[in-house]
């Protein structure tokens, strides 16, 4: 079915990524259009407005986010430079991130996806002209420099990622062409990435985060060539195959934020 309005985020912005546990869910940097650092939460059993939890280590945009139970976890992302550094909150918690480690390599425009103990980031860009097929891993307990899991199928840019505790999804972007393509990981090995399926449209920039149950992942929204998308997509996440459609959200968007409490980061 269609998307209800929940309520507002503290500053109206883009390129936002998202992490959250079973109550709380955090909406993490993000450009107005310049970069910033802001994080907001939501209680998501009550719907409403956001409240804001604090600050990321520095005013970052196109980053990607995932967690555990405890942790939100954001890499990469954008200032006047492309970044490597991983940030870290305690999401029941409000206060500042603290630098967590770095990725292999600094990038913006990835994807992200976690079980409870390990997080996932796939593709980005390096620069402009060069699309990454990397995939990194983290434990996130005890952070660190990232370590190369494997790749991606294809190089690209605004890839975005969703998770259950077993799988993590990378769906659409930019190769420079728009994609339809889904892959998928099993987290707990390292390995490439093996093809999933199709979105039902070609889409960048889909909501950033972690918007799934056990069974099955949200795809949400997006950009293509010549404009914006509503839809939903959702797939069932341990089975291969083409996504189906949803429904719609309540606005034409790209690059913003999805969580849920039921997320691959979280002990089930």
């Amino acid at each position: 079915g269609n998307a209800t309005d929940f309520g507002d985020l503290t500053l109206s912005r883009k390129f936002i990524a998202s992490s959250g546990d079973s109550t709380r869910g955090l909406f993490m940097g993000g450009e107005t259009p310049t970069a910033k650092s802001v994080i907001d939460y939501v209680t998501i059993s009550s719907a409403g407005g956001a409240n804001d939890f604090g600050d990321l280590s520095q005013a970052k945009d196109f980053g990607a986010a995932c967690n555990s139970n405890v942790r939100g976890i954001y890499g990469g992302g954008h200032t006047s430079e492309y970044l490597s550094e991983i940030d870290s909150v305690i999401i029941q918690s409000t206060g500042e991130a603290n630098k967590f480690g770095d990725l292999t390599q600094a990038r913006l425009g990835l994807g992200a996806g976690s079980s409870p103990t390990r997080a996932v980031f796939g593709g980005g860009s390096e620069s402009p002209l060069n699309n990454l097929l990397l995939i990194d891993f983290i434990e996130i307990e005890t952070g660190g420099t990232a370590v190369k899991f494997g790749d991606l199928s294809v190089g690209r840019h605004y890839v975005s990622g969703i998770s259950n505790k077993t799988r993590a999804l990378f769906a659409g972007g930019v190769t420079p062409t728009t994609v339809n393509t889904i892959d998928y990981i099993t987290i707990a090995t390292t390995g490439n990435a093996s093809d999933f399926g199709d979105l039902t449209v070609a889409a960048r920039g889909l909501m950033e985060g972690s918007a799934t149950t056990e069974t099955r992942g949200l795809l949400t929204c997006g950009k293509h060539d010549s404009g914006y998308y509503n839809v939903i997509n959702y797939v069932t996440i341990a089975s291969a195959g083409n996504a189906s459609d949803f429904g719609d959200t309540t606005a034409l968007v790209s690059y913003g934020g999805a969580i849920s409490d039921t997320n691959g980061g979280l002990a089930q």
